[in-house]
């Protein structure tokens, strides 16, 4: 009996067919937008960057998604495909969608950190002029020079969930913190420091750049940028002899004694007023100029989305994040081109 059932499902393996690929194919051009030539150089070029940075870096194009939302549709190939290195599933999908001319990033695993909201959206900025001009064999090779060097430096330092789920990494990407945005205080400046821990900014000595800072205000994340005031220069001294310095005093009064003797026909002035001449000034527009801030914000969305957020922070900036119809969590963003 147990050998006709282990037969059964032998044959049952060779009957159902495989969604997770044997052979990983890190250019699948449905929509047909490369030439043969150009999709095997970038089909090397993504195997060895994949196989260096331990991540699977991904070039999709579809002519037609037949409505289908294109976020799930990413995440769902990069996960039903079997990509994704490591207990993560590491690694970056990039979709052109035709129909719609729709490009987005899906990101997994390591690729949440390595690809930031704010650069997910530097990429789609170097992307956009070969796209607009159709060269999308430059706009692929672009996306995958970034990849690499964006994997080999992963600066995101926090995912943010729909439901306002916080959770934070230190250097390692190890998480340390995981927390809700509602449990935190409003209009107040906190920290995310290189060891992933949240503080009150005013509980530092001095504020480090190098961290994100963030605040909470209507339960919505904003990430702040402190501006820190460079320190006063030291004005410069010139170091003059005793003997020179009164000699320089003397000529001085002598000089504008001698100046002031000859205004004779000038009379002091007690309101600024007296110093306007009447006809003399035409005023044909005027505006306010707000010449100085103390902290720049920009709102970090916690809702879904199919565009990524731009992230204004000093430090490595994070990610919204999601979970797929797998299981898995993912970040992502994109746009039109």
């Amino acid at each position: 009996m147990k050998k006709l059932i282990a037969l059964a499902v032998f044959l049952l393996f060779l009957i159902v067919p495989f969604t997770v690929r044997a052979d990983k194919v890190y250019v699948i051009d449905n929509a047909g937008l490369l030439s043969e030539q150009e999709r095997s150089d970038l089909e090397d070029k993504l195997e060895r960057i994949s196989a260096e940075v331990k991540a699977d870096v991904v070039v999709l194009t579809e002519s037609d998604l037949n409505g289908q939302d294109v976020v799930a549709y990413a995440d769902d190939f990069f996960d039903y495909n079997g990509y994704g290195q490591g207990k993560h599933y590491d690694g970056v999908l990039l979709m052109l969608a035709m129909d719609t001319r729709t490009w987005y990033i899906s990101t997994s695993g390591s690729g949440i950190r390595a690809f930031t909201d704010y650069r997910i959206e530097v990429t789609g900025d170097d992307m956009m002029p070969y796209l607009r001009d159709g060269d999308y064999y430059g706009a692929f090779n672009e996306f995958a020079d970034l990849a690499e060097g964006y994997f080999r430096d992963q600066i995101g330092d926090y995912m943010l969930y729909d439901n306002g789920d916080l959770v934070t990494f230190d250097d390692d990407g190890n998480i340390i913190t995981e927390t809700n945005i509602a449990s935190l205080e409003e209009n107040v400046m906190y920290a995310i420091t290189d060891r992933g821990k949240i503080v009150e900014a005013s509980s530092l000595e001095e504020l480090d750049l190098s961290f994100t800072y963030f605040m909470i205000e209507n339960g919505e994340m904003y990430e702040v940028r402190p501006e820190i005031p460079e320190p006063p220069r030291e004005p410069p001294y010139l170091e003059v002899g005793l003997g020179s310095g009164a000699t320089g005093l003397l000529a001085s009064a002598f000089y504008v004694a001698r100046e002031r003797s000859k205004l004779r026909s000038v009379n002091k002035k007690y309101q600024a007023s007296e110093y306007y001449r009447k006809g003399s000034m035409d005023i044909r527009s005027s505006r306010d100029i707000f010449l100085y801030r103390n902290v720049s914000r920009t709102r970090i969305q916690t809702s879904s989305s199919s565009s990524g957020g731009h992230s204004s922070g000093g430090g490595g900036g994070g990610s919204h994040v999601h979970i797929s119809s797998s299981g898995h969590t993912h970040g992502g963003g994109g746009g039109h081109f």
